[in-house]
């Protein structure tokens, strides 16, 4: 069968809420695990929300389970605030996991997001949201995954390419020891192990793996309406992107126009309208090539590769590759201070804090931390200072600080401009 894409879709889309909680939830939700923990499982019936309720003690996470969706909910989730005056910020309270066969009959990712509000909103008010996690795929029929597809990748320097076999065993000895009595054929290969990852699979294969017909034949079917001869392989190429790597894509919060920085837009409109965008770059951070030259680099595109390139998501949505960047180096605040005290533990020049703070108000808080913060750092600069002058002389010293300086400065002030640059794009 000639080479064609018969499927593509975003398969996978995991959004978390910052939510204060209804004060009705939290005890509906103890009554119903506790039914679970007697009875092996139970309902849960909360304002439109219904699935299978479990509970782990440890993390003291309520999982609430439906045909379309897994909501996690965490009580003491990461990420709470707890100001001097006594308010309290909520954590990262609800994490919703949309399944793949879900996206896949809505057809629409913003429909999922706007879904996915909806539900947060009926569990308690909304202070923030994010995108954790999204897969984009697209399945190509007449492809063979082989061990040449491993010497055609071109990818980022250092990234780890991992080789897998049927049921996931691997081939390079990763995780599950290499089954040496018994020839394995390869089916997938892995590239990258962090924020970005790509795979290229035999997806037949795995379906046929897990033993889900009701997804194997909603597979095929929509397979069948575009071409496929039901003969033909099916090899997936797919994108997980998490964490830092939609912060650099500008995609962390799917509703708005967000920015790491909170002052520099990033790409317009609803994560739809930018899925074209995004799955462009991931064929630049991967790609398969035709071996015409020794430096991947110099070679063609595959073909399979081509097929890609040519695809669309959203016939309203920009195609150009989506900017990414990437702002490595720079210490957070709470690592600057760690860093200034340990500095001054060492020399055993540290204070004794009272840490029995009494009744103060919030403004005497404030200005206490900036005082005692100012002290700090303005003894470790001391001990900075002599160190550089012992090194280089006062003069050459003063040099040397303001070459840093200067260096810092245009470092971060380039890195701002390819902000700006990159993310006006509408």
């Amino acid at each position: 069968m000639k080479l064609s894409v018969v499927g593509h879709r975003v398969d996978a889309l995991t959004l978390a809420y910052r939510v204060a909680f209804d004060p009705e939830l939290v005890p509906y939700l103890e009554t119903r695990a506790k039914v679970a923990r007697e009875h092996g499982r139970a309902a849960v019936e909360w304002r439109g929300i219904e699935g299978a309720i479990g509970f782990s003690r440890a993390a003291r996470v309520w999982h609430i389970k439906s045909a379309t969706y897994q909501i996690h909910i965490q009580a003491n989730a990461p990420g709470s605030v707890q100001h001097p005056d006594g308010s309290k910020e909520p954590g990262w309270t609800v994490e919703i996991v949309w399944s793949a066969m879900a996206l896949a009959e809505l057809g629409d990712v913003d429909r999922a997001v706007q879904e996915g509000r909806a539900i947060a909103e009926r569990l308690g008010g909304i202070w923030e949201t994010r995108a954790r996690r999204i897969d984009i795929c697209a399945d190509v029929a007449g492809k063979r995954v082989s061990e040449d597809d491993v010497r055609r990748l071109q990818r980022r320097p250092h990234c780890k390419v991992s080789r897998f076999a049927r049921d996931g065993v691997s081939l390079d000895g990763d995780g599950e020891p290499i089954i040496v009595h018994q020839r394995r054929e390869l089916t997938g290969i892995q590239v990258g192990r962090g924020f970005v990852v790509g795979r290229i699979y035999d997806k037949r294969q795995e379906l046929a793996d897990k033993h889900d017909e009701p997804k194997r034949e909603a597979e095929e079917a929509t397979w069948r309406a575009r071409g496929w001869d039901g003969e033909a392989p099916v090899t997936r190429i797919e994108f997980q992107l998490r964490g830092d790597a939609m912060k650099e894509l500008g995609i962390r919060d799917p509703h708005t126009t967000w920015d790491m920085n909170e002052r520099i837009p990033k790409m317009a409109g609803p994560l739809g309208a930018r899925i074209d965008a995004i799955w462009q770059r991931c064929l630049c951070w991967m790609r398969l090539v035709r071996l015409t030259s020794t430096r991947l680099t110099r070679c063609p595109d595959h073909p399979v590769w081509t097929e890609l390139r040519a695809l669309v998501f959203r016939r309203a949505a920009v195609r150009e590759p989506a900017g990414r960047v990437r702002i490595r180096g720079a210490v957070s605040p709470d690592q600057l201070i760690g860093v200034a005290l340990s500095l001054l533990g060492a020399r055993e020049v540290l204070e004794c804090g009272d840490e029995r703070l009494g009744v103060m108000s919030v403004d005497e808080a404030r200005a206490t931390l900036k005082r005692e913060l100012a002290d700090v750092f303005l003894r470790s600069s001391d001990v900075a200072a002599a160190h550089l002058d012992r090194r280089w002389g006062p003069v050459k010293a003063l040099e040397h600080f303001r070459v840093a300086n200067n260096a810092a400065r245009a470092r971060f002030r380039t890195t701002i401009d390819q902000l700006e640059d990159s993310w006006a794009v509408a």
